[in-house]
């Protein structure tokens, strides 16, 4: 499990490989391999690969 600290932009999230996400409070939500979630600005997550792989996401955040 890889924590990803929260930042004051929303960020959209890209899955190249299934992952799990988990924001504090909310439930989990899966993503498959090129699947697309967007996040609002200051979630505090984790991400999690579901099988022995390991999860590859990409992160762009918007500057504006």
């Amino acid at each position: 499990m890889e924590r990803v600290d929260a930042d004051q932009r929303p960020e959209l999230l890209i899955a190249f490989a299934p992952a799990i996400v988990r924001e504090r409070g909310k439930a989990d939500r899966a993503m498959a391999a090129g699947s697309v979630l967007w996040m609002k600005a200051d979630a505090d997550i984790e991400l999690e690969s579901p099988g022995a792989t390991a999860a590859h996401v990409l992160a762009i955040r918007l500057l504006k």
